[in-house]
């Protein structure tokens, strides 16, 4: 996981290892390459695949 935020340089909000599976039951997820992004007040405000561009985007603007 650390690697991974790292990687696409996502380290300015909180991230999750989901080892056994319950946040991704919970929110639906099916692949790795989906995302659940929730706002401040935990809506979720993205559900789906993201390219790295458009997470960078996407956790930039719910960061500001």
């Amino acid at each position: 996981m650390r690697q991974f935020v790292t990687d696409r340089g996502i380290g300015g909000f909180v991230n999750l290892a989901d080892d056994d599976g319950q946040v991704w039951q919970r929110f639906g997820v099916t692949t790795q390459e989906y995302y659940v992004l929730l706002d401040t007040a935990g809506s979720v405000v993205h559900k789906g695949p993201l390219t790295p561009d458009e997470l960078r985007e996407r956790v930039t603007a719910l960061a500001g």
